[in-house]
């Protein structure tokens, strides 16, 4: 399967710590090989909120995703706060995701097999990504 990883810091301070693009790629590259992904493209965001959505790699990365066909089967983040830190933002576009069969992947927040329980845990993280990007 072909997959793009898409890497973001909204901080320099996040940077220093484990979240840091390089950390977050290589952790990515790791996952994709060891789950026979192929990776074949990489999008940056420095410095970028994921309190919106006007961000410059990710709004290329869902011009990509909408394509017919889509270029790649999924898209890897460390984890679901670096895809968006917006609720609402987070839905709208796993949605248009879902309708072209693009996977979202946490390669650190695994999500249950289970299409309800699944549901319900990746609720659960916008919602905390929310409420972290409010009271930050």
């Amino acid at each position: 399967m072909r997959a793009v990883i898409y890497a973001r810091v909204s901080t320099e301070e996040q940077a220093q710590k484990e979240l840091s693009i390089p950390s977050q790629i290589e952790i990515c590259k790791k996952f994709a090989v060891q789950n026979g992904y192929e990776v074949i493209d990489i999008f940056i965001d420095a410095g970028k909120s994921g309190t919106t959505s006007e961000r410059e790699a990710f709004q290329e990365l869902i011009a990509q995703a909408k394509k017919k066909p889509p270029p790649f089967n999924a898209i890897l983040v460390y984890n679901y706060s670096r895809f968006s830190r917006n609720e609402m933002d987070s839905i709208v576009y796993e949605e248009l995701l879902d309708r072209q069969h693009i996977k979202l992947i946490s390669v650190t927040q695994p999500l249950p097999e289970d299409n309800a329980i699944r549901g319900l845990v990746r609720g659960i993280f916008r919602v905390i990504d929310n409420w972290y990007a409010l009271n930050a």
